[in-house]
C-alpha cells in the first residue's frame, strides 16, 4: 500500500523520529483537511513542515497517539513487509 496523504509534523518531532521515537502525538501534527477524511489505520507519509520525507506510519485521528511509525525509509508497506518484520522479531526472540 502507498501512503494516502502527507502527515506534516512540528520541528520538535523531526529529531525525535530520527532518534527512534515510534509515534507522533496529535498535538504535534500540523492541521490538514486531508487528514480529517482519512479512516483510522490509513497509511501516511510523515513529513516535516517543509515537506521533506521522515517516515511512513499509520494514522488514527481519534487517538492522542495519532500516528504509529512503521518505517523511516521509503518502502512499500504490504503483507510481505509485515511477514519480514515478524520473522525478524521471532528470530531475535529465538536467539535470546
Amino acid at each position: 500500500m502507498q501512503p494516502a496523504c502527507p502527515l506534516r509534523v512540528s520541528k520538535t518531532v523531526e529529531a525525535g523520529l530520527r532518534g527512534g521515537m515510534p509515534w507522533v502525538y496529535a498535538s504535534d501534527i500540523i492541521a490538514s483537511s486531508e487528514l480529517d477524511l482519512l479512516p483510522a489505520g490509513s497509511l501516511v507519509s510523515i513529513e516535516n513542515g517543509r515537506g521533506a520525507f521522515l517516515g511512513i506510519g499509520y494514522y488514527n485521528g481519534l487517538s492522542q497517539i495519532a500516528c504509529r511509525v512503521l518505517s523511516l525509509s521509503k518502502e512499500v508497506i504490504d503483507t510481505a513487509w509485515f511477514a519480514k518484520r515478524l520473522t525478524r522479531a521471532m528470530n531475535l526472540r529465538d536467539k535470546a
